[in-house]
């Protein structure tokens, strides 16, 4: 063998040895971000507690009514707090296809999904309720969507999830029907909500960074603002009744628009940096914390099932937040294979 073709042949060793290595790297899990993860899980529990300020508004106010009071709240503190850092010449600027979907997903989740959550959170049982972006939703559309691939792994804990969802659904927390489930008019207002819910959070991904997470708030805000507004005006003229609003109701429609506030930024901040499976299961925490709430705010006691779901659902969570857990365990396996 010649020098030269010596020198060629190694520099083929090293190069397959470079893909190898790369390859390795490549199929190793990557653990998600921590700050993107903290975020979504907050807003996790932002819209757990959502039905509790529903509950009180219902009181004065209708569900159109109390969407709008929320979106118009939440506009106007986050304009006051915000408003050095918010550019109002980009929205000149921002590509149009940037405002239709941000226009779109502020109907998705706040004409629909919030005012179909409302219903049932009113209506319903407060922890069932909660279901809403429980179902494995957000890891479905993130593939439809995307065309994010879902490793086994990934699709055993999006099982998870799932399956601690269903518990927690058909448990309820009170003692209902035989398994506690009543495919009744709030539980079908949930389900829906979740998939316009799911749709409109992932759907930031499609957008450009032109506007900043506080510009998108705003201006899905306003949106809806004007949206539920319109739809408000339109129904007191039609039916002669007037708001019942006081000032006990404006102060919890405060709570609710720093809430909206807190949501929205949580899920325009991580949804970007998170795959959907990630995303799937901590926003799976909601029944989570809805059984929580539901306990201590309006003395719902959970059944042994809703528990045992919430476990199935924490589980599937902290697998997803230690990605690495079980890869070293695999790892050590076939290393003792071998």
């Amino acid at each position: 063998m010649s020098g030269f073709e010596a020198k060629r042949k190694g520099e083929t060793c090293a190069s397959a040895a470079s893909d190898i290595e790369v390859t390795v790297e490549k199929t190793a899990p990557e653990p998600p971000k921590t700050l993107p993860m903290l975020a979504l899980g907050g807003a996790a529990f932002i819209g757990s507690i959502m039905g509790v300020f529903a509950r009180e508004l219902a009181t004065g106010l209708n569900v159109v009514e109390q969407v709008a009071l929320r979106s118009l709240i939440g506009a106007v503190v986050l304009l006051c707090v915000c408003w050095r850092i918010i550019d109002f010449g980009k929205f000149r600027t921002a590509p149009r296809s940037d405002l239709r979907l941000t226009a779109a997903r502020a109907v998705a989740m706040f004409v629909i999904a919030i005012s179909l959550g409302t219903v049932a959170f009113v209506e319903g049982n407060y922890a069932s309720a909660a279901v809403i972006m429980a179902l494995p939703t957000p890891a479905v559309l993130s593939v439809v969507m995307f065309g994010e691939r879902m490793s086994v792994r990934d699709g055993m804990f999006v099982t998870l999830a799932f399956v601690g969802a269903a518990l927690t659904i058909l448990a309820g927390t009170g003692a209902g029907a035989a398994l506690g489930l009543i495919l009744d008019w709030p539980m079908l207002c949930a389900l829906l909500a979740t998939l316009f819910m799911s749709w409109g959070i992932l759907a930031r991904k499609w957008q450009s960074p032109h506007l900043t997470n506080y510009e998108t708030t705003f201006l899905m805000l306003m949106v809806a603002v004007i949206v539920m507004a319109l739809a408000a005006a339109a129904w007191c003229l039609w039916t002669g009744r007037v708001p019942g609003l006081t000032i006990y109701l404006l102060g919890v429609g405060l709570a609710a628009g720093l809430a909206n506030i807190g949501f929205l930024l949580g899920t325009n901040y991580a949804i970007p940096q998170l795959k959907g499976v990630v995303t799937n299961n901590l926003l799976a925490l909601q029944p989570v914390f809805g059984i929580i709430v539901g306990v201590a705010v309006f003395a719902e006691v959970p059944t042994v099932a809703a528990v045992i779901g919430c476990v199935l659902i924490l589980v599937s969570v902290l697998a997803i937040a230690n990605p690495k857990l079980l890869s070293r365990r695999g790892a050590v396996a076939d290393m003792a294979g071998r």
